[in-house]
Formats: structure tokens, sequence, C-alpha cells
């Protein structure tokens, strides 16, 4: 089983949590949050440092894989852009809801966040980082980016 790395730890980070427990591919081994103190938690799991920091906790916590858990577009891009210059060996695994209903042919790309209830029909192209809330739907022969 993978370590995982959860970079956030509100909201956003509270319903990936949930799915990650509830999929089981993952254990979570800490969260990254510049806006907290190392030590804090959220559902059980404790602030391990900052992005900035993403390298040395991997490193000491044996994580190989990490998820950004930042519902702001604009910050979740450049959060995953600076986890990657500073850790390109972590791996970005989605994190997909087990009610989604994905169709044939659908290409999801890394780190991409599927809510409860999200149905994405045949032949979607959803790229890198994409965040799909709960209910949402895409239909066949899209893509969202």
């Amino acid at each position: 089983m993978q370590k995982l790395l959860i970079a956030g730890s509100s909201g956003q980070a509270k319903i990936t949590i949930d799915i990650i427990e509830r999929v089981g591919t993952h254990r979570i081994v800490g969260l990254l949050d510049a806006s907290r103190p190392v030590g804090e938690e959220t559902f059980g799991y404790p602030i391990v440092g900052t992005t900035q920091d993403v390298a040395a906790c991997a490193a000491k916590l044996g994580a190989d894989s990490v998820f950004v858990a930042i519902g702001d577009n604009s910050v979740r891009k450049r959060v995953v852009e600076e986890i990657r210059a500073a850790a390109p060996d972590l791996d970005f695994p989605s994190v997909i809801h087990p009610s989604a209903c994905i169709g044939r042919d659908v290409n999801v790309g890394p780190g991409v966040f599927m809510s409860a209830g999200v149905i994405i029909n045949s032949a979607v192209e959803v790229a890198e980082g994409s965040l799909i809330s709960a209910n949402a739907s895409l239909d066949h022969d899209s893509s969202i980016g």
C-alpha cells in the first residue's frame, strides 16, 4: 500500500481523507499545510510540515505519493508545480469516490479528484489535477481540465 501525503487540511482535505479511507489503496502518513502548526490534526492525521518541506517529509515518513487537496484551482495548480519541482519522484494518484460512475474509454489524468455521485460518460478526457465535485456529470466525447 502506497504511503500518501496530503497537501491541504481544510474542507477539500476532509472530503479527500474520507474517500481515501473508503477506497483503501493508500495509507495517509501526514498533511502539509503552511497555515497550521505542525502537530495539529484533521480527522486524526497530523500536520507534518508545509509544501516547501514535501521532500523532507516524504523521506522521513516513507511517502511515495502526494495528493493536493486544495479547492482553489489556481492555488492547487501552483502547489502541484511546487511539489513536482521539489520532489519529482512522488506519484500523484487520483482520488475517486467508490460511487463515481466512469464509462468506457475515459482517460483520467494524475491527481484528479472525483467526489460522490460523479458520472463520467464514455470517451471523456479528464485532465491532470481536475476537481469534479459531488453529483457532477460529464457527457460523452468531452474534456475537462
